[in-house]
């Protein structure tokens, strides 16, 4: 059974990895330092399409980089 499972997974991560090298998108995210194939994906699919963002501190906040203040005036 676990062979069987093994070898699922390795089919998987070579879709994931012809995925990933078609995708232009990816490609460029590759480029940041510290991003691989399966974190670029990541990003590229929860982005979506990324002209929805007017910039890239939109971008930087929508995916939570960009710290916020919790305070009260009490």
């Amino acid at each position: 059974m676990i062979d069987y499972f093994e070898e699922k997974m390795v089919n998987r991560d070579r879709i994931l990895m012809q995925l990933a090298k078609d995708s232009p998108e990816v490609q460029l995210l590759k480029t940041i330092p510290g991003v691989g194939d399966i974190s670029a994906l990541m990003i590229a699919a929860e982005l979506g399409d990324i002209t929805r963002f007017k910039n890239a501190r939109h971008v930087a906040g929508y995916i939570g980089l960009v710290p916020r203040l919790y305070a009260s005036s009490v």
